[in-house]
C-alpha cells in the first residue's frame, strides 16, 4: 500500500484546478520572472544604442565629414558625409550671390572625423576706365566674372572718342583700360566758342591785357609787362564774371611771362603743345585797345622761331595789337602754342607779329608764389634800388624799372651823374647819384664791371654789336632787352676831364 504525501497531493490538486481555470489566479514566481525579463531587455536595448552611438564616432570602418558653411547656406549636397577611411571627401558646390567658396581642408586620408570650413571669395571683377584727360577722374565699374561691362561715357571738347585699349566684352579679372582719342581740326567758329570760357581780360590799375587758364584751379598765363608795377589785378570772363587775382605764382621779366592765380575753381582751361609747323593755321585771341574783349584774328605761322634776346618766339601774320598781350595763340585744334606779345608796324611793314613759344614756361625758375600784396612790396623794393629809364626821344620822360643800379649789384658807389654818355668837356656833371639825370658814373674795376655785365645778361639784356660804338674817348657797348624794350648803354673811358683813371658810364634808356 502506497501512502501519498498530503501536501504534495494538495499541490497537485491546486495545480490541476489552476490549469483548468488559468485566469482565475497567478503564480507569484512566474510574475517575478516576467518582470525580470522585461527589465533585462530594456537594459540590453539601451546598451545596444550606446554601442551604436560610440561606433559612429570611433568605428575603424567609417568616418564623418562635417561641412561648415559659416554664414552662408549650401546650394547642393549634404552638410555631412560619411565615408570609409582613405576615401575622398566630395566638395560641396556652394555660392552666395556674387561669391563662391573653397574649403580650407580637402583631406582624403585618416580615420578621424573632420570639420571642413568654407572660405568665401568674391566672384566679381573691377574695371577701371581711365579717360586719359587731364583733370577728368577715372571711373570704376564692378561686374560678375566672365560677363561684359558697360563703359561710362566721357566727353572731351575738340576730340573724338575712338574706343578703349583693351577688350571689355568678357571680363575675367580686375583691369584698367585707357581711352583712345583722336583730335579733329576745328573751324574758326568752333575755335571762338571753345576759347570763350578759357580766355580772360586782365585788368590792372595801370592798364589792360589778356590771359588764359592753364588748369582748372584758376592758374592763368599772361605777359609780365601786363602786370608790371600793378598794385591791383582782376580778370573778367566773356560772360562778364569778375574774379580777383590773389597771387602771383611765378614771373620772369627777362622772358616777359607771368603766371597768376584768380579766385576761381572748376574753370575750363587750354591744353598746350610745342608742336608747330610753318604755314599751319593759327588764331590769336585778345582785347585790342584794352576794350575790344574776346577778339579773334586768324593767320598762319610765318616762321617757327625768331629769337628776341633770350626769348624764342613764333612769327605770325595773325594781328596782335595793344591789349592782345598775354592772350593765347592757338593751333587748329584749340591748343595753345604761344603767348601773344608783340606787334610791329615799322616802315610800313604789316603782319609782323610775335608770340612767345609756350615752351618758354619751362624756363621759369621755382615758383615764388607771392600774394598780391607781397608782390607789390617786392617790386617797390626793387624800384628803390633800380634805374629810371629815360626816353631817347624826350629826355624829360622817365620810366620805372626793376633793373638794379650798378651800386646795388657791385657795391661801387655812384660818384657823379651826367647828361651825356659821350665824355667831353661840355657835359654837365653833378656829384653823387641824381635820378633825374640819365647818365651815372662809377669808378672802374674789372671784376665789378664784369659782374654787372653778367647781371644784365642774366635778366635778359643781349649785346647789340650793330648799335655799339667805339671812338677815341672810349667804347660804348649797347645791351638791349626785348621783354622790357629797354637799352643799357655802358661806356668804359679814361677821358673824363681832369679826373684821371678809368670810369664806367651807364645810360639806361628806352
Amino acid at each position: 500500500m502506497i501512502r501519498m504525501n498530503k501536501n504534495l497531493a494538495a499541490d497537485q490538486k491546486t495545480t490541476k484546478n489552476n490549469s483548468e481555470f488559468p485566469h482565475a489566479g497567478t503564480n507569484k514566481k512566474e510574475d517575478h520572472m516576467k518582470h525580470f525579463t522585461f527589465k533585462t531587455l530594456a537594459m540590453m536595448l539601451a546598451l545596444l544604442m550606446l554601442f551604436a552611438s560610440c561606433s559612429r564616432t570611433s568605428s575603424p570602418h567609417a568616418r564623418r565629414a562635417e561641412f561648415n558653411y559659416t554664414s552662408s547656406e549650401p546650394v547642393s549636397g549634404s552638410l555631412r558625409q560619411t565615408v570609409k577611411p582613405g576615401e575622398n571627401i566630395a566638395a560641396h558646390a556652394a555660392a552666395n550671390g556674387n561669391t563662391t567658396r573653397s574649403w580650407d581642408s580637402q583631406s582624403s586620408t585618416g580615420t578621424n572625423d573632420t570639420v571642413v570650413n568654407a572660405v568665401w571669395s568674391d566672384n566679381t571683377c573691377t574695371v577701371t576706365f581711365d579717360p586719359c584727360v587731364p583733370g577728368l577722374p577715372a571711373k570704376t565699374v564692378t561686374v560678375s566674372a566672365g560677363s561684359s561691362v558697360t563703359a561710362p561715357v566721357f566727353e572731351r571738347e575738340g576730340w573724338d572718342f575712338m574706343g578703349w585699349d583693351q577688350d571689355i566684352s568678357k571680363v575675367t579679372a580686375d583691369m584698367t583700360v585707357h581711352a583712345n582719342w583722336d583730335r579733329h581740326p576745328m573751324t574758326p567758329v568752333e575755335i571762338g566758342e571753345y576759347a570763350d570760357s578759357r580766355v580772360v581780360t586782365v585788368h590792372t590799375d595801370i592798364g589792360t591785357g589778356t590771359g588764359f587758364f592753364i588748369d582748372d584751379q584758376g592758374a592763368l598765363v599772361t605777359n609780365y609787362h601786363v602786370i608790371e608795377y600793378a598794385t591791383s589785378i582782376y580778370v573778367t570772363m566773356t560772360d562778364g564774371a569778375i574774379y580777383p587775382v590773389n597771387r602771383v605764382i611765378n614771373f620772369a621779366e627777362k622772358y616777359d611771362i607771368a603766371i597768376l592765380h584768380a579766385e576761381i575753381s572748376g574753370n575750363k582751361y587750354f591744353e598746350m603743345t610745342d608742336n608747330i609747323t610753318k604755314g599751319e593755321n593759327v588764331y590769336a585771341i585778345g582785347c585790342p585797345l584794352g576794350f575790344l574783349q574776346d577778339t579773334l584774328t586768324s593767320g598762319i605761322i610765318s616762321a617757327t622761331s625768331r629769337e628776341i634776346g633770350l626769348i624764342d618766339c613764333i612769327q605770325t601774320n595773325a594781328d596782335i595789337t595793344d591789349g592782345n598781350s598775354g592772350g593765347p595763340l592757338l593751333n587748329q585744334y584749340g591748343e595753345v602754342i604761344g603767348i601773344n606779345s608783340y606787334g610791329f608796324n615799322v616802315n610800313g611793314a604789316s603782319g609782323l607779329n610775335l608770340a612767345i613759344k609756350i615752351k618758354m614756361l619751362g624756363q621759369l625758375d621755382e615758383a615764388v608764389n607771392f600774394t598780391l600784396p607781397d608782390y607789390v612790396e617786392w617790386w617797390k623794393m626793387q624800384q628803390e634800388q633800380s634805374y629810371y629809364f629815360t626816353s631817347i626821344q624826350d629826355t624829360n620822360k622817365f620810366n620805372y624799372s626793376i633793373v638794379n643800379t650798378y651800386q646795388s649789384v657791385t657795391g661801387m658807389p655812384c660818384i657823379a651823374s651826367a647828361d651825356s654818355i659821350y665824355p667831353s668837356e661840355d657835359i654837365t656833371i653833378v656829384p653823387d647819384y641824381y635820378r633825374w639825370l640819365w647818365v651815372y658814373i662809377y669808378e672802374y674795376t674789372e671784376n665789378e664791371y664784369k659782374a654787372y655785365i653778367d647781371y644784365l645778361k642774366d635778366i635778359g639784356f643781349v649785346y647789340e654789336p650793330d648799335l655799339s660804338d667805339k671812338d677815341a674817348t672810349g667804347s660804348i657797348n649797347v645791351y638791349y632787352s626785348q621783354s622790357m624794350q629797354m637799352y643799357m648803354q655802358v661806356c668804359v673811358t679814361n677821358e673824363l676831364s681832369d679826373w684821371g683813371g678809368a670810369y664806367v658810364l651807364i645810360c639806361p634808356c628806352y
